[in-house]
């Protein structure tokens, strides 16, 4: 309940398959780098908490609404 009020979207691994990688290079339309791919991988498969699905939904809809900005 909480999670539909504070994201109105399901996250994006509810929506498609694949790693945080692959379901953010879909969301975002682009492919991110080679190096950030796989710093983002090596770190969800080692963090024991990244390991959890309420911590990867929350940090892909981080990364999503970030890409957003206008930096």
């Amino acid at each position: 309940m909480v999670t539909a009020i504070l994201f109105p979207h399901p996250p994006a691994h509810a929506q498609n398959g694949g790693n945080i990688v692959d379901r953010l290079d879909k969301a975002l339309g682009v492919k991110l780098p080679t190096e950030f791919n796989n710093k983002l991988l090596d770190f969800v498969q080692n963090d024991t908490i990244m390991r959890t699905r309420s911590a990867t939904a929350y940090t892909e809809d981080f990364i999503l609404n970030e890409m957003k900005k206008d930096w």
